[in-house]
């Protein structure tokens, strides 16, 4: 039902204003054959009959109010998502904004710190960390008791090679304890720990599109867990692809949290829009950091510090 709404709000005007005309126009037909049928009925049936009938009438339209009632519940349902949407794609740009802002008020600081300077200007993880921080507070303060009366535990990685092992590895990451996630120290044993991850299997295929599972519990998922009872804490995930200007796959912004079905496939648009905002900043931040690692890869001279950061 919910979809059918969906689909009639999603109509142009016009098209609306001609749907909503012909169920006037039957209502109105309806109704003139309702007041005759009981005409009818009147003259020619015995009271009974007609107890029966309006009985009848009365169940029929209390069914036909019910029905309108619901789906109008359903259409501001829709349109109060829709708003708390918008509230939201403002509120990651204002949240983005303040990058720019930190960067600004940064230059000023380089005038007497060339090294500094280049290092900025070279991209740092500390810069990808600080986005990934602000996606987890953005999904925090909006999200983290929207859904249920009990709090959501959200958390947020960027993922992509490393520099060191050319393997997966999480260089970004936040969530409530402000801990590095278990399967890192994992990888100090097993570095290939992330090849059945979601990430893997974008850079495996190239991936250019989100995905999102909406229920790591779900055996039809094939949801691959790191260690034991990793699905406990992550039940619903959604994989952003972050990507550069050549479309070229530069890592993955996940989030993912406590809550099933939290993330739905239905609302990918919507979340495709809003991790957008934020893998662009990252995006940038990657890219210069492959320029760093070139330049120290082909023996440049330049003051760079850190120039392996992961």
């Amino acid at each position: 039902m919910r979809k059918i709404v969906v689909y009639y709000l999603g109509l142009k005007d016009n098209v609306r204003i001609f749907i909503g005309s012909i169920f006037t126009a039957v209502s109105v037909y309806w109704s003139a054959f309702l007041s005759l049928w009981i005409k009818d009925i009147i003259k020619e049936q015995p009271y009974e009959i007609i107890f029966l009938h309006i009985i009848f009438i009365v169940i029929f339209l209390t069914s036909i109010y019910s029905l309108l009632r619901y789906l109008q519940k359903i259409q501001n349902e829709i349109e109060l998502e829709k708003e708390k949407f918008r509230d939201a794609m403002l509120n990651s740009y204002a949240v983005c904004d303040r990058v720019v802002i930190r960067d600004m008020k940064a230059i000023d600081n380089f005038k007497s710190d060339e090294n500094a300077y280049i290092n900025w200007l070279m991209g740092s993880i500390e810069s990808i960390q600080h986005i990934v921080e602000l996606l987890y507070s953005f999904l925090e303060s909006k999200y983290s008791q929207v859904m249920t009366n009990n709090e959501i535990n959200f958390e947020v990685t960027f993922m992509t090679m490393s520099y060191n092992d050319r393997q997966l590895t999480i260089p970004a990451f936040y969530n409530k304890n402000g801990r590095a996630p278990h399967s890192m120290s994992l990888r100090t044993q097993h570095y290939d720990i992330y090849k059945n991850t979601v990430s893997a299997y974008m850079y495996r295929k190239t991936l250019a599109h989100t995905i999102i599972i909406e229920d790591t519990g779900d055996p039809s998922n094939e949801y691959s867990e790191l260690y034991e009872d990793q699905k406990k804490r992550i039940k619903s995930t959604i994989v952003f692809p972050v990507l550069s200007d050549k479309n070229t796959l530069l890592g993955t912004l996940v989030a993912h949290c406590d809550e099933k079905s939290f993330f739905k496939k239905q609302d990918v648009s919507q979340w495709n829009r809003i991790m957008e905002i934020y893998s662009k900043k990252i995006a940038i931040e990657k890219v210069k950091l492959d320029i760093r690692y070139d330049a120290y890869k082909s023996g440049l001279s330049c003051n760079i510090t850190n120039p392996i950061p992961f």
